[in-house]
């Protein structure tokens, strides 16, 4: 669930800011495939985004409801006001998105959100349930792979900075 606010400057400046980062580099929401994949789901994505330089299909797009919609709607921001934003709670943060079109809320809360690495989760969670894909978020890309990639685990290491007494313990599909 979602409430209406009126976007203050910081959150409209931001909120443009990263929908013209997704305007000059869209493909930077498909995640870096570091599986074995026989077909990845993400081509398919890839070949949407493709289109989305068009200015007539951006709009087409943005009318739809799935992941690449949530991508043109953001995009479309960079070019618009943005008076009302929606705000979510999302475990004791607040989440400020402008909501448009018929996506999905987590979705746009997810891409409008890009540099919080674990907020940008909640645009690919539906994907992720739905074709049982293991995700994970860095602070400058996303990665999906089979197995936990070393990177993340580097990333991990150094978020929550442990001594020799202390750790993180990663339990994996059963495995420690």
């Amino acid at each position: 669930m979602f409430k209406l606010r009126i976007a203050t400057k910081q959150i409209e400046a931001k909120l443009r800011k990263t929908a013209e980062e997704f305007k000059k580099n869209p493909y930077k929401v498909i995640p870096k495939c570091n599986g074995k994949c026989s077909s990845c789901y993400f081509e398919k994505i890839r070949d949407d985004v493709a289109k989305l330089k068009e200015e007539k299909y951006l709009e087409k797009m943005a009318k739809k409801k799935n992941f690449v919609a949530a991508l043109a709607t953001t995009m479309l921001l960079a070019d618009q006001k943005i008076p009302y934003i929606a705000v979510m709670k999302f475990g004791n943060e607040n989440v400020y998105y402008a909501k448009r079109g018929k996506v999905k809320d987590e979705i746009l809360a997810g891409l409008q959100n890009w540099d919080k690495p674990h907020i940008r989760m909640l645009a690919y969670r539906e994907i992720a349930k739905k074709k049982k894909l293991n995700i994970f978020s860095l602070p400058e890309k996303v990665l999906c792979s089979e197995n936990v990639p070393e990177e993340f685990l580097d990333f991990l290491s150094k978020k929550f900075s442990c001594d020799e007494e202390e750790y993180v313990k990663l339990k994996w599909k059963g495995r420690e």
